[in-house]
């Protein structure tokens, strides 16, 4: 079962693409559950595009406020499947000019 732990910290109105990108979460092999949880340190601050392969499953969710930052995010954003052949693509991007932390879990759980 792989699992991304980060927290990720945006200056003004940055773009990440890709946060998994290499990472061997990344790919799907086989039917595979997939979790996403993350919160955020300034409400509205930023948001969060998953995909698998060509399927939107999220598109500009905004992760929950939580000002004391715990040492895992438990707000479930996403728990969707990712059918074989597919890549995960996990896309961040601060919205309003200002400084923000993301937290963030990524879970990937085969399926049998």
């Amino acid at each position: 079962m792989p699992v991304v732990r980060r927290d990720h910290t945006f200056t003004a109105n940055q773009i990440v693409e890709n946060v998994v990108e290499g990472m061997p979460i990344q790919q799907v092999t086989r039917p595979s559950r997939v979790k996403l949880y993350a919160v955020c340190s300034v409400v509205a601050n930023a948001s969060i595009d998953l995909m698998f392969g060509s399927r939107t499953i999220l598109t500009r969710g905004s992760p929950n406020l939580q000002a004391t930052a715990g040492p895992t995010p438990d707000d479930l954003i996403v728990d969707d499947v990712a059918l074989p052949g597919e890549n995960i693509t996990f896309r961040l991007e601060e919205l309003v000019g200002g400084t923000a932390i993301v937290r963030y879990r990524l879970e990937k759980h085969a399926i049998r």
